[in-house]
């Protein structure tokens, strides 16, 4: 692996770490539309409820998600947990949900996946049931070694 092979330095480390106080730039998020299918993908969840509270109706302005990649990190996790995940999901309103942004992405300053799995699926249970995702969890290792494919046609994954 490229971690393996490269492992971080005290000196990129300390680097990264320099700025983690620095003002965020905002979210990245993408829709793409085949048809009638959606899939999202967004790279960090918020806190825009306190720096950007309008980008909730822009977001449920688009048309409905099918399928989400939605990081379960954000840069108010430190202060409200999975709350700035769950609104981003509330405001997309996915059918199925892949977490990103979530599995030991920078080891020495993030954690396994599987550390992050009980609060993402505890922020899900506060959404109402009629309009909670279906969470596909993925983790390292056995997960990123098997294709996930979501098939338009019929609606379904196959793995």
């Amino acid at each position: 692996s490229v971690i393996a092979n490269h492992p971080p330095t005290p000196q990129s480390v300390a680097h990264l770490g320099s700025h983690q106080f620095d003002k965020e730039n905002g979210d990245v998020l993408y829709q793409f539309r085949v048809g009638d299918f959606a899939l999202g993908y967004h790279d960090t969840s918020g806190p825009n409820k306190e720096l950007a509270p309008k980008v909730y109706d822009a977001l449920r302005a688009l048309p409905k998600t099918d399928v989400e990649v939605a990081s379960v990190q954000g840069f108010g996790q430190f202060t409200n947990g999975g709350r700035d995940f769950r609104l981003m999901i509330e405001a997309l309103r996915p059918q199925e949900l892949l977490p990103g942004h979530h599995d030991n992405w920078l080891p020495g300053l993030s954690t396994r996946g599987a550390y992050y799995r009980p609060y993402v699926v505890d922020e899900l249970r506060r959404i109402p049931v009629a309009q909670r995702p279906v969470l596909h969890w993925v983790e390292d290792p056995a997960d990123y070694v098997t294709p996930i494919v979501y098939d338009v046609n019929d609606a379904r994954w196959k793995r």
